[in-house]
């Protein structure tokens, strides 16, 4: 799938239905009135359609997506998480939503080598705001926004299990075609493995809009953005650093939170090969954590 805009050539889109795609259309509109909503927006013909993509038009399997997202929805309300509860993430020049890319769309930035796995579940609530932000400010006829993994001295003390299988994972499972591209700069060695392990958990329409650029980032990250929205970090124009911008906001930092994160390795381990309870990991409804490679796994635990 091309990554070039949010609807390419393809069909399964409001204006450009094939008869079948246009009865699946009807069908789930029959399974879920307008007046039925995901919180406090009502489902639109453009929403159904969205997950229906994601589950290549089978009617039952987007039924049950759906479903899911609205108990999800229902139970986390991320449209609720505000952008000071989760300011840390800023404070640390961790996260940063700002700009849009040449096709317009809202740009989620994430600087790994700053992520602190023991602030996890902050990190993964982080991923709640800045995408239900992002969505809020679509423009007319838009449906997915970019997210950018600055991975330049990204190190091992970085990897965070818990947080890459969440964020992904809900992007997948919760947000439905929401993801229009993703790029992934200057991955080191050792992400590899963990890619591994992530890979074989994602849809194909999930990996073909994911673009990984080597050291030559700067020059590469230019076909997406215009220099004035790249970070001066990455090479472009952009320097307000997230910890800057966010004081401009509510002022100084505070102390620091409570770490509530266990670390990649022992959340791995602990849950990786026997499943989650209560929703503390996303799963898509076509493969278990058990199907994981076992050599992936061994290469986790041998790390």
């Amino acid at each position: 799938m091309s990554t070039r805009g949010d609807q390419a050539l393809e069909t399964g889109y409001l204006g450009r239905l094939t008869p079948s795609e246009e009865a699946a259309l009807r069908k789930m509109r029959e399974l879920f009135p307008i007046e039925r909503s995901t919180q406090h927006n009502p489902l639109t013909d453009a929403d159904l359609l969205r997950f229906l993509r994601a589950r290549e038009f089978h009617i039952d399997k987007a039924t049950t997506m759906l479903k899911n997202t609205i108990e999800w929805r229902n139970k986390i309300r991320p449209w609720e998480v505000t952008l000071e509860s989760v300011r840390y993430c800023y404070d640390t020049n961790a996260a940063h939503y700002h700009g849009r890319d040449s096709q317009g769309r809202p740009v989620l930035w994430f600087h790994s080598k700053h992520h602190d796995p023991d602030f996890c579940e902050l990190s993964i609530k982080n991923c709640y705001y800045m995408m239900e932000k992002a969505i809020s400010d679509l423009k007319e006829g838009q449906e997915a926004v970019s997210v950018v993994f600055d991975l330049n001295g990204y190190s091992k003390r970085n990897r965070d299990a818990k947080f890459a299988w969440n964020a992904i994972s809900a992007l997948q499972n919760y947000y439905p075609e929401r993801m229009g591209l993703c790029l992934v700069l200057n991955p080191p060695s050792f992400f590899w493995l963990m890619w591994r392990v992530i890979k074989p958990w994602l849809a194909p329409r999930t990996v073909n809009k994911v673009v990984f650029i080597g050291d030559d980032y700067a020059e590469k990250i230019r076909q997406y953005f215009a220099e004035e929205a790249i970070p001066t970090c990455l090479g472009g124009k952009y320097d307000l650093e997230p910890e800057d911008w966010i004081k401009q906001i509510y002022g100084p930092a505070p102390p620091m939170p409570k770490k509530n994160g266990k670390g990649w390795f022992s959340w791995f381990k602990s849950h990786g090969k026997k499943g989650v309870e209560d929703n503390e990991m996303i799963r898509s409804d076509s493969v278990t954590l058990d199907e994981a490679p076992s050599e992936a796994i061994q290469g986790f635990e041998g790390d």
